[in-house]
């Protein structure tokens, strides 16, 4: 079996779960026989156009990625540097914690979008032979532009819904109308059963929707996560600090550390010290000495091992891989109360769910944690037993295969 993994972003260039999720499930595919190519964004300038990466084809396309990632870096550059001196907060309505909704620069994203589709159009007409399903790991914009292709070449399309709620709209794209209606007519993988459910509610017949969750590589050794007074949270600042709560973890923080003043909490990702210190001010420096921001991390072992506690206040969420990662070290959660993290996290057996955007349930629910050590060994055990028997990347992949074999053997068109 062919596939072809249409994404985005692809390691090494700017990676988040989505992104992570592909690379593993490539891996874990071609243990049973399945070829993947990836065809990708070309976003660095020292990136190659088309290498094989552990056995697997990547080919990376469009002739804008890397300029527009370029100044991207020198927009954050100098929002950090304008935000020195300025009051600062995470919240809704503020632009700088949801950079996707400046304005600027929208033009050349248009533009790069553009000559990234042409240039998928020509490969996919000279290969379209080589694939016998196209797999989109994203549903906006990304997945009308698959399935419109698919139609032309009578290939067929599986679109992966990554988010809660499903089918987000994007109108980064003059045609974004057209690509819309164009993605309900493919196959779609839901997360869980409420986006399964959401996606019937849109339109989309029962028996083109797949429920396969994410899955995670499982460690020999988990964490004795009762013994550590570390709570750790991962989220990318760059695109979506508000998404995943980063303010209601802040806000929750001073509480916790003024019941346990000896608790720190890991901040990892593209959070940087300067966000924290602007939400937290010179007034309240105990607790920015309590936050350490690690940064983006490569080697995920030395993170989740320093971890006694995870948390993810997400406001949205489609299945967390960070919140699969913790679970599977055997490290307990406090999570939002939102679809993707209940199917993750049974409320007092494997962690905690609290109210969204609750900073005061958040921390309440911390607090207990972290002064009850027992709890956090036994929900740690069970967590870590939950992930082994229904999120492992090896189930996933298993129940990928049957998708696959079911939407290659419906008649082209159907």
């Amino acid at each position: 079996m062919k596939v072809c993994m249409l994404i985005w972003n692809f390691w090494p260039g700017p990676e988040g779960g989505a992104e992570r999720q592909c690379r593993k499930i490539v891996k874990a595919l071609q243990q049973h026989g399945v070829s993947s190519t990836v065809v990708t964004r070309w976003s660095k300038f020292t990136a190659p156009l088309r290498e094989g990466r552990e056995g697997v084809e990547v080919v990376r396309l469009g002739s804008l990625g890397p300029i527009f990632e370029a100044l991207w870096d020198l927009r954050d550059t100098l929002r950090r540097r304008r935000l020195d001196n300025a009051s600062y907060a995470l919240s809704e309505g503020s632009a700088e914690c949801c950079p996707s909704r400046l304005k600027p620069g929208m033009i050349l994203l248009r533009l790069e979008r553009m000559a990234f589709m042409r240039a998928a159009r020509m490969l996919f007409k000279r290969r379209h032979r080589d694939f016998d399903l196209i797999h989109v790991h994203e549903n906006h914009w990304l997945a009308g532009f698959a399935v419109s292709v698919g139609e032309e070449l009578g290939l067929p399309v599986l679109i992966k819904e990554a988010t809660f709620p499903v089918l987000p709209l994007d109108d980064a794209l003059p045609n974004a109308a057209k690509f819309d209606v164009l993605r309900k007519k493919a196959a779609h993988l839901a997360l869980t059963k409420e986006a399964a459910d959401a996606l019937a509610s849109d339109g989309i017949a029962p028996d083109r929707i797949f429920l396969v969750p994410n899955g995670v590589e499982i460690h020999e050794m988990p964490v004795d996560g009762g013994e550590k007074d570390v709570v750790g949270f991962v989220g990318n600042e760059r695109w979506d600090s508000f998404v995943k709560g980063f303010d209601v973890l802040l806000d929750a923080w001073e509480m916790v550390i003024r019941a346990k003043p000896e608790s720190k909490l890991l901040v990892a990702g593209r959070m940087l010290k300067e966000d924290i210190r602007r939400h937290f001010g010179v007034q309240r420096s105990r607790a920015m000495a309590s936050v350490e921001a690690v940064g983006w991390i490569s080697n995920v072992d030395d993170f989740y091992k320093r971890l006694g506690l995870f948390v993810l206040p997400s406001r949205r969420e489609g299945l967390s891989n960070a919140l699969l990662e913790a679970q599977s070290y055997g490290i307990p959660a406090v999570v939002s109360d939102i679809p993707g993290n209940r199917a993750v996290v049974e409320h007092g057996r494997t962690g905690l769910v609290v109210p969204v955007g609750d900073a005061g349930a958040l921390a309440h629910a911390v607090i207990g944690m972290l002064s009850d050590r027992d709890a956090r060994r036994r929900m740690g055990v069970a967590a870590r037993d939950r992930i082994l028997r229904d999120f492992s990347i090896e189930t996933t992949a298993h129940r990928l295969l049957d998708v696959y074999g079911t939407i290659i053997a419906r008649p082209r068109g159907s």
